[in-house]
């Protein structure tokens, strides 16, 4: 599971205890201490063209909103103007929603990707949309072969 979910879910830096660790320092807590509250989801946001077999896309980055507030984080390395080249992992963003159960994370998560809004590259939001709010996705029914069934036949 990617860190940031967890995280949420249990209220800690996991990421700041790795760092303690590596110093040789003791983990901050206990098993025992740790309690987990609600759910939470993440989307990828990558610079790619899911209608063109995913390729990746270049160009310079116009962010004309990005989404925030209770129940949303957002894990991004992006600045107005930067440019994106073709030599690096496409990610642009850890899109992460949390709530006090799976229907109000995936509401967020859908409104939250709806205010994800930057221009110059093409990116997998649409994608992301079509997935969060197809009736399987929405119902936890979810395999393998979903992508297929959303995506158009080649």
């Amino acid at each position: 599971m990617e860190h940031p979910v967890s995280e949420v879910r249990v209220s800690r830096n996991l990421v700041r205890e790795q760092l303690r660790i590596a110093k040789g320092e003791p983990l901050g807590y206990s098993q025992e201490q740790i309690e987990f509250w609600g759910w939470a989801m993440e989307c990828r946001i990558n610079a790619e063209d899911p209608a063109h077999d995913f390729l990746p896309s270049t160009g310079r980055i116009h962010i004309e909103h990005l989404p925030g507030g209770i129940g949303v984080r957002l894990d991004t390395h992006i600045y107005q103007g930067m440019e994106v080249l073709p030599y690096y992992d496409p990610l642009l963003a850890k899109l992460i929603t949390f709530g006090e159960d799976r229907e109000e994370a995936r509401l967020r998560m859908y409104s939250a990707l709806k205010r994800f809004r930057i221009s110059g590259v093409k990116t997998n939001v649409e994608l992301l949309l079509e997935v969060i709010s197809h009736p399987d996705f929405a119902r936890a029914y979810h395999a393998t072969d979903l992508l297929e069934r959303i995506l158009p036949p080649k």
